[in-house]
């Protein structure tokens, strides 16, 4: 019964963002227990403790974005939120998000996820169709808000998922094409020396989150992709 619940409690977060039937019918995962939910409720408080911020440019995803603590430094003149939390699955995300998106309103959204999913042995295609249903979520509770995924980045740890990264990024990036007000950046090739070679600069001594330099990777291709979309000096900026 209690599963039930928070099944039930899911759905009924979802339907004021509006929601359709098909987003509703996605493929939510309800775990036997909820290793996240202390650091997500403490987002949570720090989001409804700082307002909506609106015409903010929102970041939601993993540690790859929990960790990215330059985010104010690296996009001067802009309202920047952080809505990352660490280990976090795509279906983590339709777990939470909804909780999450309630609380910000954004101008523009940046996400990085799936790269968990893929290191926990998901097949690309699976972990593909719940990118697809967290894409619909956001599309629906924020509609005409341009957004930008970061493709899964290669690491020196997780090297053995080269294929299955490189496949799950090839259909992200084909789907993200058909969509209105999408962008996908292609990090993992960003993050590669000229001959294809992983750079152990760009990483932590883990060798799997990302280095200042490898940060300094991801900023240009996300400014590049706010230049375009939320440009400075405009209503929001």
């Amino acid at each position: 019964m209690a599963r039930l619940r928070l099944f039930l409690l899911a759905l009924t977060a979802l339907a004021p963002l509006g929601l359709s039937a098909q987003v509703l019918q996605a493929p939510l995962a309800v775990p036997e227990a909820e290793p996240l939910r202390v650091e997500v409720g403490a987002l949570e408080s720090r989001l409804a403790q700082a307002g909506s911020r609106p015409n903010s440019i929102v970041f939601f995803g993993s540690s790859s974005i929990r960790l990215w603590s330059t985010l104010d430094r690296d996009f001067p003149g802009r309202t920047v939120v952080n809505c990352g939390f660490g280990g976090s699955t795509l279906r983590d995300w339709l777990r939470y998000g909804p909780g999450i998106f309630a609380r910000v309103k954004p101008r523009a959204i940046v996400l990085y996820c799936g790269e968990n999913d893929l290191a926990r042995g998901e097949a690309p295609e699976t972990v593909f169709q719940n990118f697809q249903a967290l894409y619909a979520m956001l599309a629906s509770a924020y509609p005409d808000v341009p957004v930008a995924y970061l493709s899964v980045k290669p690491s020196p740890l997780r090297a053995h998922l080269k294929s299955n990264v490189e496949r799950f990024n090839s259909l992200a990036a084909s789907y993200l094409r058909t969509r209105k007000a999408a962008r996908f950046l292609d990090i993992f090739n960003a993050l590669l020396k000229p001959g294809g070679e992983l750079d152990p600069a760009l990483y932590r001594p883990d060798r799997l989150h990302l280095s200042a330099s490898g940060y300094a990777v991801l900023q240009r291709e996300v400014d590049t992709f706010l230049r375009e979309a939320a440009p400075l000096g405009n209503a929001g900026s």
